[in-house]
């Protein structure tokens, strides 16, 4: 009689392996994707505070722009008198035209308005004088590709008598070519020393008779890519004027309806400490939304090495597993060689007693007899 056991042990780790490598794989995205949170954390933060220093400086600057423009508002007004309002209306709409602020405008009006006066003239002349001149800076700064600040520099030192500056657009002037000009003006009668007055309207002429060929330039010109930039430098400034003013107008409205200036400045204060909360306000949710990516992905990665330590604990189950099933192998290759010897024992006691004699039939008789006297 033979005994047989059969155990069968398999075991297949490449699942788990893999599962492992995928979950070190999600633990590294994990990973990068916390520090991008942090780093979009830190990115929003300082946007959002330069942002408001962006804010604040564009503010500042738009101000100074207005209170500079109202400034030379004033300026026009105490030089042109009640002819202020007639030149700052004409060079409102002109300055655009000829690629200028209002306040580059208005300030050279004011300058040339000041040589005018001390020429003498006054009312429309005065104001006449002041916007051709301004216009011919125009042309100055179209026809010899520089700005507008250069060429009314240029006009007023000649003005002044002052002759290198305005060399450079063209224009030559001395002691004899004024003296022939206020002749040929009849301001003059040519045996004096020119007056002031006599310089700056000689001189004024003679800029205009010198400088044929510049003047209409920018109008000529004025689709022209030089021009086009200009006006549109122009119209940016202005736009930041614009908004100053307003701003500017909201300031100096809250300070009249104060008593003093402490006052002023705790409303002012107020004022900034209102957008400063807003800001500050406002980068708080954008920091509480990134702290709670942050969290999430804290918990993902917490979920991840869990994930991670499950797997672990499975792989050592399975090495105890592995272990157990070799000894249980062991024991049934143990228990296949005593089933064995159990099983030639038994083939070597059948053999004995297949080779026994067996008892004669008198032994049975005998037996039987035996058996009667009990």
């Amino acid at each position: 009689m033979a005994i047989r056991i059969p155990i069968v042990s398999e075991w297949d780790g490449r699942g788990l392996a893999k599962a492992r490598r995928d979950i070190k794989n999600a633990e590294g995205f994990l990973g990068k994707a916390g520090a991008a949170a942090k780093a979009f954390r830190g990115t929003l933060l300082l946007a959002g505070t330069a942002a408001a220093a962006a804010f604040a400086k564009i503010s500042a600057d738009a101000v100074m722009l207005a209170s500079d423009l109202d400034e030379t508002q004033n300026k026009l007004n105490e030089v042109f008198g009640d002819g202020a309002n007639s030149i700052t209306k004409n060079l409102e709409k002109s300055a655009r035209e000829i690629g200028q602020t209002r306040q580059q405008a208005y300030d050279a009006a004011a300058t040339f308005g000041i040589f005018g006066k001390a020429a003498g003239l006054a009312g429309d002349d005065l104001v006449g004088f002041s916007e051709e001149l301004v216009r011919l800076s125009a042309d100055f700064s179209s026809f010899y590709n520089t700005s507008p600040e250069d060429a009314i520099t240029a006009i007023g030192a000649a003005l002044r008598s002052e002759a290198e500056p305005i060399r450079r657009f063209g224009v030559l002037l001395d002691a004899a070519t004024l003296k022939q000009r206020a002749l040929a003006m009849g301001i003059y009668e040519g045996n004096k020393p020119l007056t002031q007055q006599q310089k700056i309207l000689a001189a004024s002429e003679e800029i205009f008779d010198q400088s044929a060929d510049a003047i209409g330039d920018f109008d000529r010109t004025q689709d022209g890519l030089a021009n086009s930039i200009r006006q549109n430098q122009a119209l940016f400034t202005e736009l930041q004027t614009y908004f100053g003013e307003g701003l500017y107008e909201g300031l100096m409205s809250s300070a009249d309806g104060m008593d003093d200036v402490e006052g002023a400045l705790e409303s002012l204060g107020g004022a900034a400490k209102g957008a400063g909360s807003f800001f500050g306000n406002f980068l708080k949710t954008i920091g509480g939304a990134a702290n709670n990516l942050q969290k999430g992905i804290d918990e993902a990665d917490s979920f991840g090495e869990a994930l991670d330590n499950l797997f672990r604990g499975a792989n050592q189950s399975r090495v105890a597993l592995s272990g157990t099933v070799s000894s249980a192998i062991a024991a049934g290759k143990a228990m296949r060689g005593a089933a064995g010897d159990a099983n030639a024992l038994a083939n070597g006691l059948e053999n004995v007693t297949d080779a026994a004699p067996k008892p004669s039939s008198a032994f049975y008789s005998a037996f039987g007899q035996m058996r009667k006297w009990d």
